[in-house]
């Protein structure tokens, strides 16, 4: 690379200690600038990335050792905004989420390598928000119930893998409040007050 005014300046490289290329990218006044990419040790593009002014800006990709999309997501003035999706190396997705300026913005979706729904809720910064359902990885339904400024609320409900009801419990304020219904698995359900 090239220095400006004491200040790294044009393309610079980086390389493995097999001669491959490890990392290229732009300096424009001594801050990153422009398409940066990240290779492996075999050559094979491992990440890429635009910045300006040393943050990143717009869309990035990230691949996985067998070149199946790893991640995949934009940047705004550095920060993750927008959609953000990750892979398994399979190739199906393992996690979908919102942001905007760098925080959990909405709806994300968590899956099992098989492809199924894992989990699905929203967050809105670090909170909690709305309905919240998670998946055992046969398909089935775990849990349901819903948030209110981050607590529970109302009813949630457990199953066991067989689809059986497990627990029902009711909330106010993220505190359990009224009867609490439950079962052992392949049981009848049994009723205890609080």
């Amino acid at each position: 690379g090239n220095y400006k005014d004491g200040k790294q300046d044009g393309e610079w490289l980086w390389y493995h200690q097999n001669g491959q290329i490890q990392e290229k990218g732009n300096y424009k006044d001594g801050k990153q600038d422009g398409e940066w990419l990240n290779y492996n040790e075999n050559g094979q593009l491992k990440d890429k990335g635009n910045f300006k002014d040393d943050k990143l800006e717009g869309e990035t990709l990230g691949y996985h050792w067998n070149g199946q999309l790893k991640y995949k997501g934009n940047y705004k003035d550095g920060k993750q905004d927008g959609e953000y999706l990750i892979y398994y190396e399979n190739g199906h997705l393992k996690l979908k989420t919102n942001n905007k300026e760098g925080k959990r913005d909405g709806e994300w979706t968590r899956y099992y390598e098989n492809g199924q729904i894992n989990y699905k809720g929203f967050k809105y910064g670090e909170l909690k928000e709305g309905i919240e359902l998670k998946y055992y990885e046969n398909g089935r339904l775990e849990h349901k119930g819903k948030y209110k400024y981050a607590k529970k609320e109302g009813e949630w409900l457990y199953y066991w893998k067989n689809g059986q009801l497990k627990i029902k419990n009711n909330y106010k304020e993220g505190k359990r409040e009224g009867e609490k219904l439950w079962s052992y698995e392949n049981c009848q359900l049994e009723k205890t007050e609080i």
